[in-house]
């Protein structure tokens, strides 16, 4: 049996604990607000709204920050009985077209702002949120000591996060010299960090983006996915194109049309 048959697919806010979380809200069981971080001259908010249904896609993303309040782990979209959310359920709740979430997933998830998940870190960061919020609520009757060790331990987790090997690096530099859209660079580097850990690996990342390059590049730069998006979908495993999928691709796709006239 394959192994990862068993795997349950859910959808993660990137950096919650980061973004979304303070010394407060670790302190309460239930969250009522959520704190969204203000930069609107961030390459990923220009990016969201970089589209006919931008407005659209970024309330669906304040939206989906609300409903990721709510899950158990904080952070995660799964519902109550432990599958994950998708667009329809996602509607249901907001009162926004599902057509609307599936668009704006989709985007968020090329952005960075969304990342693929599975059961296994989804325990990992019920774990860490618990860890949490039990020294903030020791931390109302022991003083400000508690919080400054409990911000320092957060600060020191976040931080081993983003290290890379010095071999990583290397190979990074390697990836994203290669690589056919060098847009949003920190989550590429770190998606990178977390799953090109042995050098096989590398090797098979690097012939796959050399491998989809004549596709990719057939493509408007908008429709390429972004590093973290690939690396996160397992996309060096996808099959090259065909010969005649390009020429396809390149002369009755009228997405594409521009190619012929840029080349």
């Amino acid at each position: 049996m394959n192994p990862e048959a068993n795997v349950i697919a859910l959808l993660r806010v990137a950096g919650w604990d980061k973004h979304f979380e303070c010394s407060q809200s670790r302190n309460l069981r239930r969250m009522t607000w959520v704190p969204v971080r203000v930069n609107l001259g961030g390459d990923g908010y220009s990016q969201l709204l970089d589209h006919s249904n931008g407005a659209a896609h970024f309330g669906a993303w304040i939206a989906i920050i609300e409903v990721a309040a709510l899950c158990e782990p904080r952070g995660t979209l799964v519902r109550g009985n432990g599958n994950p959310h998708d667009a329809e359920s996602l509607g249901r709740i907001t009162r926004i077209p599902s057509q609307i979430l599936s668009e704006a997933i989709l985007r968020l998830l090329d952005i960075g702002w969304l990342q693929h998940d599975t059961k296994g870190s989804q325990q990992d960061t019920a774990g860490i949120l618990q860890d949490a919020v039990a020294p903030q609520r020791k931390f109302v009757a022991t003083g400000q000591d508690r919080t400054l060790q409990t911000n320092n331990q957060c600060a020191s987790s976040a931080a081993k996060a983003n290290t890379l090997t010095p071999q990583q690096e290397a190979w990074f530099s390697k990836f994203w010299e290669a690589y056919w859209l060098r847009r949003a660079r920190k989550p590429a580097r770190a998606a990178f960090g977390k799953i090109v850990t042995t050098e096989v690996l590398f090797g098979n990342v690097l012939a796959a983006v050399e491998l989809q390059r004549a596709e990719m590049m057939l493509r408007e730069p908008d429709r390429r996915p972004h590093a973290a998006t690939w690396l996160s979908q397992e996309r060096w495993n996808d099959e090259p194109a065909t010969d005649a999928a390009l020429a396809k691709t390149v002369y009755f796709d009228p997405a594409y049309l521009k190619v012929g006239s840029d080349a």
